[in-house]
């Protein structure tokens, strides 16, 4: 029965789109990324997809504390890019 819970919970599973703003940080080569709908949702790194991939790791942390639901997948998408 479990298994059949599981499987009619994953069949309403939503991809979740964020949007994302990513600048440069100034005189560095650091880019700093947010998700402004999610407070606390923010990291750096050295290129795009490094900062994406840690934001889906926020995401994920703050999900397990019960601040933001993620029902499905993660989306991006990048609404501001400074380079």
């Amino acid at each position: 029965m479990s298994l059949i819970k599981d499987m009619q919970m994953s069949a309403y599973a939503v991809l979740m789109i964020f949007d994302v703003v990513i600048e440069r940080e100034p005189d560095s080569t650091v880019l700093v990324g947010s998700v402004p709908a999610v407070r606390g949702a923010y990291t750096q790194g050295g290129s795009t997809q490094e900062v994406l991939e840690r934001l889906s790791e926020v995401l994920h942390l703050l999900a397990s504390e019960g601040l933001v639901a993620l029902d499905g997948g993660i989306e991006f998408r990048v609404s501001s890019l400074d380079t």
